[in-house]
């Protein structure tokens, strides 16, 4: 094990979906929804069903050097706050050009202690931390938008020892498609409403950060590709090859740790 030979505080981030949800993606949302159903599980609706072995084996190999989880929900929004309709792919990197988004991110931090130890367990802890982030982002669409998609699941539809008939259970709700005419309006600030559709398990806090400009970056942006540039063009022909060289080795030596630590 290489893990005891760790002196600082780790920092991992995992994307347990293994891929972001994208609201153009039918197939790739009904697989994970036939995923789910196929397990006995409630469908997702605005989140993909998540992936626990690499979770399982965060919690199970690192739980002596993390203090806690950090559960992050993302909420993308317009410029003034507006979260965007959930049945529309967020803004991609060209997106935020020319014009401001607003981000509101929902962390909860989990304690490892409240984290279960056993593998089945966690992943039922898994999907349930994935079943708050749905119900939230069905509550911000449906305070905001029209609700979503009717998604038809009967429970233990695979369970051979069920007795009795199963009866559908509607998740979401129907609709005729997106009202471009559909404007809010509140003079409630939006911050306030966003808290207000968090559930019980978190608490209603929230910091407002200060704006963030494209020329806010440009200094580190230069920093880094100048850097990057005068490394591979500074130094003749050698200056390519170490480049190279270490970006070879870096990967090798994060493979190798992966698989020989955990």
């Amino acid at each position: 094990m290489i893990l005891p030979s760790i002196l600082w505080q780790p920092w991992v981030v995992i994307y347990p979906e293994g891929r972001r949800y994208n609201p153009e993606l039918k197939n790739i949302i009904k697989e994970s929804q036939e995923f789910a159903m196929k397990n006995d599980m409630k469908p997702y609706i605005h989140v993909l069903t998540p992936r626990t072995r690499g979770f399982r084996l965060l919690a199970t190999e690192m739980r002596d050097y993390l203090d806690a989880v950090y559960d992050t929900t993302v909420v993308y929004a317009e410029d003034n706050g507006r979260p965007l309709d959930g049945r529309i792919r967020v803004p991609q990197m060209t997106s935020w050009f020319g014009r401001r988004h607003t981000l509101h991110m929902v962390i909860n931090r989990i304690p490892m202690s409240q984290i279960p130890e056993e593998s089945q367990e966690v992943r039922s802890w898994l999907m349930e931390r994935f079943r708050l982030k749905d119900e939230f982002l069905e509550r911000v669409q449906s305070r905001f938008y029209e609700p979503s998609e009717r998604v038809e699941y009967t429970p233990a539809q695979h369970n051979t020892e069920s007795n009795g008939p199963k009866q559908p259970i509607s998740i979401g709700k129907n609709h005729d498609g997106i009202d471009p005419g559909n404007h809010w309006k509140s003079d409630e600030p939006v911050e306030q409403i966003i808290a207000q559709l968090l559930s019980p398990q978190c608490p209603p806090r929230f910091v407002q950060l200060k704006p963030l400009g494209l020329t806010q970056l440009i200094p580190s942006m230069l920093v880094f590709f100048g850097v990057t540039f005068y490394w591979l063009f500074g130094f003749g022909w050698y200056g390519p090859l170490t480049f190279l060289g270490v970006a070879i080795f870096g990967t090798l030596a994060g493979e190798l740790y992966v698989h020989y630590a955990v």
